[in-house]
């Protein structure tokens, strides 16, 4: 799969790199995450300084994205958010909210995009499933977990095939989708994703 070859794994070392760098190892590379059904690979980073506000995270982001350009989406791990005041207890709703507040957000796809729908569809082969259900995430662990966009959060099943095992899991959609249009309206902004989550929880 392209989301586990070598030369996504090279560049996404050589970005984070430096990001590191820049941020004086205040920002460490965490994980990757595929998004097929936007068309984008996701990076998420950890803070080694527990003291910051959400105007460092502005900065932050904004020097991110100078080095990950439009190749790549990128994040904070949730203990960052939490700590900068989201609310985690009530997330889907909070996400929902953002897609009442940024529905109207342009989205535009990245250079992966094809390869990414390529990856989502040989994973729902291999699982019986049909080749055109939106896949949202693709995580690769020990085992791969496959996340499809729905109607409710559940679990659809455990397949195995190619050496792989898979579960596939359903999740709501309208969260997915809020979650998506707030990371590119704070990417036009130049500001954090946690300051645009802050303002539709404070909006909700």
């Amino acid at each position: 799969m392209f989301v586990d070859s070598e030369g996504l794994r090279n560049r996404i070392q050589s970005v984070a790199e430096e990001i590191n760098l820049r941020s004086g190892g205040k920002i460490a590379f965490a994980e990757y995450i595929s998004l097929p059904y936007y068309g984008y690979v996701i990076l998420r980073f950890s803070l080694t300084d527990s003291q910051y506000t959400v105007d460092d995270l502005d900065c932050y982001e904004a020097m991110m994205y100078e080095c990950a350009k439009d190749e790549f989406l990128i994040d904070f791990m949730g203990d960052v958010y939490r700590a900068a005041g989201v609310d985690y207890r009530r997330m889907d709703r909070l996400l929902a909210d953002c897609l009442d507040l940024y529905g109207n957000e342009s989205l535009f796809k990245s250079v992966y995009a094809d390869r990414l729908e390529e990856d989502a569809g040989y994973l729902l082969a291999l699982c019986g499933l049909s080749r055109n259900l939106p896949v949202w995430e693709i995580q690769l662990e020990e085992e791969v977990q496959l996340l499809i966009l729905g109607a409710v959060n559940r679990q659809i099943g455990r397949f195995c095939g190619d050496g792989l095992t898979i579960n596939v899991h359903e999740v709501e959609e309208k969260a997915c989708r809020g979650r998506t249009r707030a990371a590119f309206y704070a990417r036009r902004k130049g500001i954090s994703l946690v300051r645009a989550l802050l303002k539709a929880q404070e909006a909700g």
